[in-house]
Parts: structure tokens; C-alpha cells; sequence
């Protein structure tokens, strides 16, 4: 289990039960949401370098338009 620091804790439960949830379920919710933000921040470090690199390119728009046929 986790071990916070009483303010957290304090913080946690009062949040907890003014949304009227348990608190088990504030904390998957909060530590899900955060895992999935650390995994963006990683994929959109890894895009950048490889636009950097020149592994990945860029599409400007009005090509993605023509190939997609949306062109005017």
C-alpha cells in the first residue's frame, strides 16, 4: 500500500468524500490518470526526437487534404 504524508492523506480523504467516492477509487483514478500522462509525455519526447533526428518528417496539411481527397 501507499504511505503518504498526513496532509496528503488529509487532502485525499476530505476530496474523497466530497465527491462522495472512496477513496480507494479517487486514488486508481488519480494514479491511472498520471501513469497515462507520464506515458503521452514519454511517446510526444520520442516523436520530437525523431522529427529532431530526421527518422520521422512531417505532412504539411494541404498535402494531407490532396491525398485525402479533400482538396478544393
Amino acid at each position: 500500500m501507499l504511505a503518504l504524508n498526513p496532509t496528503l492523506e488529509q487532502r485525499l480523504n476530505a476530496t474523497a468524500q466530497s465527491l462522495g467516492i472512496p477513496v480507494q477509487a479517487l486514488l486508481d483514478e488519480a494514479v491511472l490518470s498520471y501513469l497515462q500522462d507520464l506515458q503521452d509525455a514519454q511517446t510526444a519526447e520520442e516523436v520530437c526526437r525523431q522529427l529532431e533526428s530526421g527518422e520521422e518528417t512531417t505532412t504539411p496539411w494541404p498535402e494531407v487534404e490532396k491525398r485525402l481527397g479533400l482538396a478544393s
